[in-house]
Formats: C-alpha cells, structure tokens, sequence
C-alpha cells in the first residue's frame, strides 16, 4: 500500500491538475482508435484484394495485382492520416489549424522535395498509361529485371541474379517493355568453311520444321534465314523464330542442341578458333648455343 501511494503522489506531482482517471480514460480512448486503425488496415487491404481478384481475369490479372498493391498503399496512408487527426482531437488539440495549415506546409515540402514529387507524379502517370505491371520483364534506369511491385514513388525490379532493384520512378525516363507481345530471336548457328554449306542448311531447315511442331510456344517460324555472316573460320546461318519471352530461352537452347547434332550427324563440327605456332629450328638451335656459352 505505501508503494502504490508513494506512485499516486509521483503521478499527482507529473501530471498536476490534470485528473489521473481522464488521464487514464483518454489514454484508453487512443489505444482503442490505433487497435481500430491495426483492423481497418487488414480489413481494408484483405476487401482490396479479394475485389481486384474477382474482377481480374486472365488477360488483366497482372494489372488488377499492380492496382490492387497501390490502392492498399493509398488506404494505409489514408487510415493513418485519420487516426492521427482522432488522436489529435483526443489531446485537445484544435486540429482546423492543422488542416488550415497543411496546404502551405504541402507547398513549402514540395519546393524542399522537389525530387519526390516528381517521383510521386511519374507514379501516377506510370500506372494510369499501364506503363508495365508486375511481372513484366523490362528494363528502365539502366536495370533489366522482372517488376515485383509497383508503387507511387518507386518501382522494384528483380534481376536474373536475384537481386532486388529499387528505382524511383522520377529516373525512367525510357521503359522498354519485354513482356508486350511476342518477342523476335535471332539464333545463329556457325558452320565450318570445309563442310558442304547446303547439306547443313537443309538438315538446319528440318530441325526448324521439328522445333515447330514440337513447340506450340512458337508463335512465328523458326525460319533459316540464310547466310548472315561470313567472319574468321565459320559461316554464319541466322535461324528467326517468334514467341512468349517466357518461352523464349528454352526454345533457344533447343535449337542449338538439335542443330549441333544434326552437323554431327553429316560429320561437321561445330568450327573453333585455334592457333598453329610455326618454329624456325635453326633459330631456335642458335638461341640454345647463346644460352649455353652464356652459363659458361
């Protein structure tokens, strides 16, 4: 009893004239607004999702999912501006002013921060122009990478290393989008100057029609497309075919394994560079009786 009166007179002493049960009952009042603020947020943000999902279908399904991340962001900040004007008004705090005061104060930050404004409003620009969604594969701000969430100030995009990126959308200034359509690859496959050039785009050509009918992710060939170069010991046969970029690379690869095993099979490898060196044997001769004379 001595201990809980010696805190009742250390909080008379704190708080002076101010009543400890109003104290207490305000104190009360702001636990429950920021317990109200914890479950309008997940509500909020679980009602979100489950709108953006039902209305997604499998053309925009990317879009609803980029939208769906920025409205949460919005609904957070939304929540949190509200409870601190509750809370305010709980500690007697007039909060019109504040209001009053929040366009200068806007202004006098948007001249401090210029930058993140123009981040913010390249955002806004970026996702009402549907610029790129998550999931796309594009490359903006010198980075090439999966985008894995879009927001109002920055974009964060993965690359095929694993590492994450996070670029603010005032810097993008050029977005090339991998992800819009179908993507043209040009595959070239070397041949020796030795082999029979026309035997080896021919068992090309059939490799081609074998990737096209096993291979429904080809949306545009695979086409021989002829010679397209001639460079230091081994021709050059572009092959050009269409499809996804997700399917992309695996076609790719299939098609330079069966077109190495098709020129094995006509008994032409694949050409490699190497190096002949040719030595003079009087010369060399010369140098071992000066190494010679020169130890003794």
């Amino acid at each position: 009893m001595d201990i809980l009166s010696q805190w009742w007179q250390i909080a008379q002493g704190w708080f002076g004239d101010i009543e400890f049960a109003q104290f207490l009952a305000t104190c009360l009042k702001i636990a429950v607004v920021l317990i109200i603020c914890f479950i309008a947020i997940k509500i909020g943000t679980r009602v979100i999702k489950m709108a953006f999902s039902k209305a997604s279908t499998t053309k925009n399904s990317k879009r609803a999912q980029t939208l769906s991340t920025v409205c949460c962001s919005l609904w957070r900040y939304l929540v949190y501006f509200i409870t601190a004007m509750v809370v305010m008004s709980l500690l007697n705090i007039n909060i019109m002013p504040v209001l009053a005061s929040a366009g200068v104060a806007g202004i006098a930050i948007g001249f401090g921060a210029q930058s993140l404004v123009k981040d913010v409003i390249s955002g806004f620009f970026m996702l009402f122009e549907n610029y790129y969604e998550v999931g796309d594969y594009v490359e903006c701000a010198g980075i090439k990478g999966f985008v894995e969430e879009v927001g109002l100030r920055s974009t964060k995009i993965r690359d095929w290393s694993g590492e994450l990126h996070i670029c603010p959308n005032g810097q993008m200034m050029v977005v090339t989008n991998y992800s819009r359509g179908d993507i043209n690859t040009i595959v070239p496959i070397p041949v020796s100057y030795g082999g029979d050039l026309s035997s080896a785009m021919y068992a090309i050509k059939e490799v081609c029609v074998e990737i096209k009918e096993q291979y429904a992710q080809v949306t545009d060939g695979p086409t021989v497309l002829g010679v397209g170069n001639l460079e230091k010991g081994q021709v050059i046969v572009n092959i050009l075919f269409s499809s996804a970029l997700n399917d992309k690379f695996a076609i790719e690869r299939q098609l330079r394994l069966r077109c190495k095993e098709a020129l094995d099979r006509l008994g032409m490898s694949i050409p490699y560079s190497y190096s002949k060196v040719m030595v003079d044997e009087n010369a060399a001769a010369a140098d071992n009786d000066n190494m010679v004379g020169g130890l003794g």
